[in-house]
């Protein structure tokens, strides 16, 4: 892999050094002077000028900086902030997409109108002495990547040039830890032909339309000495240290700068995906052996691992929401880079979807086969369930077997809840054993106990609830 490849962070520094300037890369926006705006980080595509700029504040707690990229559209006079971090004492506490935290979500543009903070904002940006960029292809690698530089941004002083380049994938890609979409990669870079170096500090992930979804600032000075094997470096080297450095008579490989790129499949919803008929038909007699009594609207339960293997896990929180046909939806969150959404009816799952910041997994799994071999719900009974779920390329079988007690006053579960809870021991088809107590009014079972050859013996504790009804 290119070095210069390995070298990126995402946006997270307070102090960066170009190798070709003194004191700070961070300038005054002279309409709004709270903030700074990196100069290395402006460039133009067509009549939409992209940069990044940010507020910093200082307190007796420490410096807290805000940080976003802001896209002008100069034609429409329209802007949008791609996204905001927020950065304290130099470390990334948090990344907003508009209203996601965490997690990429495209955003619009903004109308700036009249003498707004925004409209003085965008005439400064669109008015900066910025050629449009215009792309030729330098290298065209064995995956089919297309190294282009932009020949519009080139500039050259003594043995230094700067320039934009551009990375153009054969497809579009998911990039973690955002799930940001991106099909090219942009990179402000320094050359030294004296030194033969190069240093990139700042680079954006853009999508085909246009939009930014990631990027980096590169945090210290260090340079990438040219390597014979980097393509990259062949490719910068070739104009920024030819003896005409001419980039208006650079013509690189030639062909096409763009090209069409096969669109994502859509990050599907659990709601998107039906579950098949006889699922539902099978669903349909487990709702009429349920208990069926007064449901709340939302119940949010916060437990804790309080023996086992992961005792020190931290919280889990389930948001639990009986719904109008006799199932459950419940959004399970371990970490706010992971969480599972799931509908359920009684303790059988009929679909779920994993949502994992750090992975491309955008699919539903659905129940395909559910059996039940029980006709009623009595205390001293037992109910049995078995289920064939299509996850990603294979069938897994589920299902358990569980034992019906005495029902209880829920109020001995948590004092926050009412009705009837139901005592279950259960077995299911991997041989863990579970139990916990079915809550009427919840329409979902609380799993208090676990036993499994994997992962040992562990114990839940109720830490809150809380509850709409």
């Amino acid at each position: 892999m290119p070095t210069h490849l390995l070298a990126k962070t995402i946006f997270a520094c307070c102090t960066l050094l170009s190798f070709n300037a003194i004191g700070s890369p961070w300038a005054p926006v002279p309409t709004k002077p709270e903030y700074e705006y990196l100069a290395d980080s402006v460039h133009r595509i067509g009549d939409h000028v992209y940069l990044i700029h940010r507020n910093l504040i200082h307190s007796d707690k420490g410096e807290l900086e805000l940080m976003a990229p802001a896209e002008f559209s100069c034609g429409d006079r329209t802007m949008r902030f791609a996204w905001s971090d927020a950065i304290v004492n130099g470390k990334l506490m948090r990344r907003w997409y508009g209203k996601s935290i965490g997690r990429y979500a495209a955003q619009g543009f903004i109308q700036t109108q009249g003498d707004s903070p925004h409209a003085a904002f965008l005439n400064w940006a669109c008015q900066l002495p910025i050629q449009p960029e215009r792309l030729v292809n330098a290298r065209r690698l064995g995956d089919g990547t297309l190294i282009q530089i932009d020949t519009g941004s080139f500039r050259k002083t003594g043995a230094v040039a700067s320039f934009w380049t551009r990375h153009d994938y054969p497809q579009i890609v998911l990039d973690p830890p955002y799930n940001a979409p991106y099909d090219s990669k942009r990179e402000f870079v320094r050359v030294n032909c004296d030194t033969k170096t190069y240093r990139i500090s700042v680079g954006y992930d853009f999508t085909p339309e246009g939009a930014i979804t990631d990027g980096m600032i590169e945090r210290d000075d260090v340079q990438t000495p040219f390597d014979s094997t980097d393509d990259y470096a062949l490719a910068i080297q070739e104009l920024a240290c030819s003896k005409s450095a001419d980039a208006s008579a650079y013509r690189g490989i030639g062909g096409a700068v763009s090209r069409p790129k096969t669109p994502l499949h859509p990050d599907v919803g659990i709601d998107d995906v039906p579950v098949p008929p006889d699922v539902q038909a099978t669903a349909a007699k487990f709702k009429s052996i349920l208990p069926n009594g007064p449901t709340v609207s939302v119940a949010r339960i916060t437990k804790l691992t309080t023996s086992g293997k992961f005792k020190d896990a931290g919280p889990m929180v389930f948001e639990i929401r009986p719904k109008s046909d006799g199932s459950t939806r419940v959004h399970e969150i371990y970490s706010p880079e992971f969480s599972v959404d799931r509908e359920l009816v009684g303790l059988a799952q009929l679909k779920s979807k994993m949502n994992i910041n750090v992975a491309e997994e955008r699919n539903v799994a659905v129940t395909e086969v559910l059996t039940l071999g029980t006709s009623e719900w009595v205390p001293g009974g037992h109910i049995t369930f078995n289920s064939q779920i299509q996850g990603i390329g294979k069938r897994i079988d589920s299902g358990s077997t569980c034992d019906i007690g005495q029902p209880v006053d829920a109020s001995t579960v948590h004092a926050g809840l009412k009705g009837s809870a139901w005592p279950l021991k259960c077995k299911d088809a991997q041989g863990r054993l579970y139990n916990g107590y079915y809550v009427e009014e919840l329409r979902y079972f609380v799993e208090l106990h676990s036993e499994s050859a994997d992962y040992g013996k562990a114990d839940y504790a109720i830490e809150s609830i809380a509850i709409e009804r």
